[in-house]
């Protein structure tokens, strides 16, 4: 190797490094960034009905991670498969459903993997009356750079 190529190497080595150690400092998030991104990724995406069953997977890919695990324990291997569970959840609504609203939402850490969204939600009817209330959690995963949710789990007043 001449003295041209091993300063071009050099030079390419320390620039990956440089890189290598740049993108490491900017993955690092505190926890309370992390619950921080989790709550708005909650709020804009699921919370504003973006979830919709439209056909396109598009929002069903963007909040949920695969495989995914729905309150009856079964396993979601496919988009596909979490907008059929949802088609179903949403055919099950009691009559009269008209919105939810959230009574409270909290971010919580289970493990440096692992937050889980802790919600209480009321449903109405379309004269503001609160035909059902109930608890649900929605556990994150990191995918790639976003966190993603890949449990969920339906509390107490949901199957009343």
């Amino acid at each position: 190797m001449n003295k041209i190529t091993r300063c071009l190497v050099k030079k390419l080595l320390t620039t990956i490094t440089l890189l290598c150690f740049s993108v490491g400092a900017n993955s690092q998030q505190t926890e309370e960034e992390i619950k921080a991104a989790i709550r708005d990724t909650f709020t804009a995406n699921y919370m504003n009905g973006s979830a919709r069953v439209d056909g396109s997977n598009r929002e069903f890919s963007e909040i949920f991670r695969l495989p995914m695990m729905f309150p009856d324990l079964t396993v979601a291997f496919s988009v596909k498969e979490i907008e059929d569970w949802y088609v179903v959840e949403r055919s099950q609504r009691r009559e009269g459903y008209a919105y939810s609203k959230a009574n409270s939402l909290d971010v919580h850490k289970l493990t440096e993997e692992v937050y889980y969204f802790y919600a209480d939600w009321s449903r109405f009817n379309g004269s503001d009356e609160v035909i059902r209330r109930f608890t649900a959690a929605y556990f994150y995963a990191k995918d790639d750079d976003s966190w993603k949710i890949f449990k969920l789990s339906l509390g107490p007043g949901y199957y009343q």
